[in-house]
């Protein structure tokens, strides 16, 4: 009885010229279809892969990828009773992008607290600065590669520009000062996508950021000085979630939102972050 579906719903896709099997278990992938067939691999719950429309008996034809190498492979129809098979139009590019490397610009919302710091001014005055934090946008670029199936490396060159406020004094019998705080950095990052399967959108991430100051000023009662000694190098560990949104065949649209501590800081340090990323794929 199951067959004679199959058969009927081939018939029906076939029309459309491509469609994808969507496991609803894990299923082994054989290399043939002799009796005793060597495993491939392995189809777990929720994988979605290419399977053709051709009618192979009690077996199915599918497209699966090991170490970034596309083969072919069999399933047994017995196997497949019950997983949902759709209609895809690959001319659309229905491609996982983690799947694929890309190229992409990003801009940045985002909210900073640095908590208490201390610096020193070219006039050699230490300050200590208590509640330093600001909201700002700054943009980046960046280069995605697949190292599985479900995992993508990201890696990325950011650009931030932090315009904070907080209090300082600059001897302990001072009383506390309103101050402004210009800081430009340049970024250096690493990430690690992490999808539930080779065919999922939504992803979470864990990194490493480290980012160097490249100019700090800071302006009291409308006097500006500049820091020049001393620039810091704060090391940022990220959490990220996001989804990968195809606008076309190798346009991708990416928002995600990012957590960051600052791993090096003296005190408490975080920041809250709403990206909007644009991907070509190669």
């Amino acid at each position: 009885m199951f067959t004679f579906l199959l058969l009927i719903s081939t018939y029906l896709l076939a029309s459309s010229g491509h469609q994808d099997l969507i496991a609803h278990k894990d299923i082994n992938v054989y290399a043939s279809r002799a009796k005793g067939a060597e495993v491939l691999s392995l189809l777990e719950k929720g994988d979605r892969v290419p399977i053709s429309t051709r009618n192979y008996g009690r077996w199915s034809k599918i497209r699966i990828q090991i170490d970034q190498v596309k083969k072919y492979g069999w399933v047994r129809n017995s196997d497949i009773k019950g997983a949902k098979i759709r209609s895809v139009d690959r001319a659309g590019g229905d491609r996982a992008y983690h799947r694929r490397k890309g190229l992409g610009v990003l801009t940045n919302f985002s909210y900073v607290s640095l908590g208490e710091e201390e610096y020193r001014d070219a006039g050699g005055q230490t300050l200590n600065i208590d509640n330093l934090s600001g909201a700002n946008t700054f943009f980046g670029f960046y280069f995605d590669y697949p190292i599985s199936t479900a995992k993508q490396l990201h890696i990325y060159l950011a650009f931030r520009e932090h315009d904070l406020s907080g209090e300082t004094k600059f001897n302990a019998n001072q009383n506390l000062l309103d101050i402004d705080v210009e800081q430009t950095y340049l970024s250096l990052g690493l990430s690690l996508k992490n999808y539930k399967n080779q065919q999922a959108k939504f992803w979470w991430s864990y990194g490493i950021e480290f980012a160097q100051t490249t100019d700090m000023k800071y302006t009291i009662s409308n006097a500006q000085a500049k820091i020049e000694d001393d620039l810091p190098l704060h090391i940022l560990l990220p959490l990220g979630f996001g989804y990968d949104y195809q606008v076309s065949d190798n346009l991708y649209f990416i928002p995600n939102i990012k957590l960051h501590a600052l791993f090096n800081a003296g005190s408490l340090a975080y920041g809250v972050e709403v990206l909007a990323m644009l991907s070509y794929a190669l």
